[in-house]
């Protein structure tokens, strides 16, 4: 008998171009800016105080640390110019609260090896001036994203800007930014359905509205050994807050991708604007950059927007709990067949994997019309005849990391085979030879003589 191979049966996996290493990448994979009001004073020209956190989720086999400290800067909008912005203020903030994230978010798939991700926290407190009309803009810049993304065009001089911004009537009501309740897992698995949480609570309770959005860019190469000059340029490492403004640049999206379609494939990975859940069966295998945005509204009115943008990793992923026997034959994707000759009595070997993840198996094998259970991790069954028969192998039933496999069991009568001859013992010539051979309630159907050139038989 064999041992089953773990395969995705009847899927079409798409294989990006030069599909990478994860463990060749720069770092970051991901970033928020969130804040909560903690006081205002209510009127234009008055206070605002705000409570800023800036989290930031990298690879952690880049080639870069998390900055520490990290320069953020405040940019406030130039009256009567919406689309021009000057630095009023930057400071370096080191960060705290590092920590692994966790990849699949499932425990029952195991994570594929070279992939660990971790994550970091930077705090800090401001007191802005309320103004009439304009907004304010806290964002953090920084290169470079892993350049093994294969959803963006020149990846590996990819920058990063994570911002919020604070309206004119957050600032006048104290208004705090939703905030999302989870992180996404770095590692979704091909073929399999994905269904996320990306929602965000909200503490004002205004209406919130969820999309994809295209992530922004700041920063490049430059500074780095392979492209000289300063890493404070616009196109640098570290870009200069003071000369580097909002609005910030977009990231490319390479062909077929788009910020609406960031992962590619057919139907698409879709995101529910009224409740923030992600949807859908990623079926192309590679890294891919995701924006998602939740616009806040009160009174039918936009009064801020929250924006994440992360890595996602769509792979092959390995079951822990796998449910598989020793066979004679694979018919299906976990569906075996078993031959017995000659006996009424099969034994089932289970083989399935990881044993130590297994708590629970239960062999259910249908006999003449009754499903008889057998509760060990082997089963000897006695059948009352020859014939076909049908079971089915459960692991850890009723829990969250539960499998099973059908099973198709033959029982053949046994065949004994054997013959007697006859020949002139006087004189040479032909012997005849006679089928003595049983098979049981069968009748042979095939016989084949065979006599070996030394004329033994």
């Amino acid at each position: 008998m064999f041992k089953a191979e773990k395969n995705i049966p009847f899927l079409i996996i798409i294989f990006t171009a030069f599909y990478p290493l994860w463990l060749n990448g720069k770092h970051i994979i991901g970033g928020e800016v969130t804040y909560v009001c903690t006081h205002t004073d209510g009127f234009v020209g008055g206070l605002a105080k705000f409570d800023f956190k800036t989290v930031i989720y990298r690879d952690v086999f880049g080639e870069t640390n998390f900055d520490n400290p990290a320069r953020f800067g405040i940019f406030r909008q130039v009256p009567g110019h919406p689309d021009q912005w000057t630095c009023i203020d930057s400071f370096d903030i080191t960060f705290i609260n590092r920590q692994y994230i966790d990849l699949t978010k499932d425990p029952c798939v195991k994570p594929p090896p070279n992939v660990l991700a971790d994550k970091a926290e930077y705090h800090f407190s401001r007191t802005l001036r309320i103004l009439p009309s304009e907004s304010y803009i806290i964002a953090y810049q920084r290169c470079c994203r892993n350049y093994t993304i294969n959803n963006i065009e020149y990846a590996d001089r990819t920058g990063a800007a994570f911002m919020v911004e604070i309206t004119p009537v957050s600032q006048i009501s104290g208004n705090s930014s939703p905030v999302f309740k989870d992180f996404p897992p770095a590692v979704i698995c091909a073929g399999i359905d994905f269904n996320f949480d990306h929602s965000a609570t909200d503490a004002e309770g205004d209406s919130l509205v969820y999309s994809y959005f295209n992530p922004f860019h700041a920063g490049g190469r430059r500074g780095d050994p392979s492209l000289p000059g300063s890493v404070l340029a616009c196109d640098g490492v570290t870009p200069s807050v003071t000369n580097c403004t909002p609005p910030f640049a977009l990231i490319q999206y390479a062909e077929p991708y788009s910020y609406h379609t960031p992962l590619g494939g057919a139907p698409i990975v879709s995101i529910n604007r009224f409740t923030g859940i992600i949807t859908g069966v990623p079926n192309v295998l590679g890294q891919f950059a995701v924006g998602v945005k939740v616009e806040e509204y009160r009174n039918g009115v936009l009064i801020g927007t929250l924006f994440r943008d992360f890595q996602f990793n769509v792979t092959v992923c390995e079951p822990i709990v796998f449910a598989e026997i020793q066979y004679d034959e694979m018919i299906g994707f976990k569906k075996y067949l078993v031959n017995f000759c000659g006996t009424k009595t099969a034994e089932l070997i289970n083989v399935s994997e990881e044993r130590a993840s297994i708590f629970s198996s239960r062999w259910a094998v249908n006999i003449d019309g009754t499903i008889v259970n057998y509760n060990s991790w082997n089963a000897k069954v006695e059948f009352p005849h020859y014939g076909t028969y049908k079971a089915k192998l459960y692991l850890n039933e009723k829990t969250f990391c539960a499998d099973s496999a059908d099973i198709t069991i033959n029982l053949f009568p046994g065949v004994e085979a054997d013959f007697s001859y006859q020949y002139d013992t006087c004189i040479a010539g032909p012997v005849s030879f006679f089928d003595q051979s049983v098979a049981g309630s069968e009748v042979i159907k095939l016989w084949q003589w065979e006599v070996t050139p030394d004329r033994k038989s």
